[in-house]
């Protein structure tokens, strides 16, 4: 009994004297992905309900071929303008939204070129951003918590030359916001008779930096 007594007055002691130390440190990882993202839309105006329809199953079918955009609802409606305050009646326009996720940036142009074959139609092209899909962010995710971890690990040894006795009392992480570096962020709209052979521009840099913020407290005697 007194021998436990002073094992508990022992720790309590120990605890007592015990420097708390705090420390927070930020890890960053860069890498470049292989996936890009962009969206683009067709626009198609005619008199006649059914050409426009007929221009739209065209389209859907060589988007589909292609197997690398998604999308394509569509509604016809009727097309007005106004003219010395009257509304004149132009025949009908229907717009079409896809959305492309592609590795190979030479599918995207290839496929926006048999879009523009189909005659009469408007395309507004929207930029090409890179992105990072979930498995990458998961795996950049544990390569950070291990250097946090590492870190850890080796700023004790540290102190240990400093100190008697030091332990890690708690890590706590917090991931840092995923930003996207790039020094070209927008890519002008396109329209359907713009030079014939001109390409999609890319963003010039092409980088993910993943980061976590590490808290550290360590506890030395």
């Amino acid at each position: 009994m007194i021998k436990t007594l002073f094992i508990i007055t022992l720790m309590l002691f120990q605890s007592l004297n015990a420097l708390s130390i705090s420390k927070s440190k930020e890890f960053t990882l860069e890498h470049k992905p292989k996936f890009k993202k962009t969206s683009f839309e067709v626009i198609i105006e005619h008199s006649n309900q059914n050409i426009i329809e007929h221009k739209i199953q065209s389209i859907s079918q060589i988007v589909r071929k292609a197997d690398i955009c998604k999308g394509g609802e569509y509604r016809i409606r009727p097309n007005y303008k106004w003219e010395n305050n009257t509304k004149v009646y132009l025949g009908y326009s229907s717009n079409i939204i896809y959305n492309c996720e592609f590795i190979d940036k030479k599918a995207y142009e290839n496929l926006l070129d048999k879009v523009k074959k189909v005659d009469n139609i408007k395309i507004l092209q929207n930029e090409i951003r890179f992105i990072q899909t979930k498995e990458e962010k998961i795996q950049k995710t544990q390569e950070l918590e291990n250097l946090a971890f590492e870190f850890a690990k080796k700023y004790v040894q540290k102190l240990n030359n400093s100190f008697k006795s030091c332990k890690i009392e708690s890590i706590d992480l917090h991931s840092n916001h995923n930003t996207f570096i790039t020094e070209q962020n927008f890519v002008k709209l396109e329209r359907a008779n713009a030079a014939p052979k001109s390409k999609v521009s890319l963003p010039i840099n092409k980088t993910f930096k993943n980061s976590i913020i590490a808290n550290y407290k360590f506890s030395c005697l």
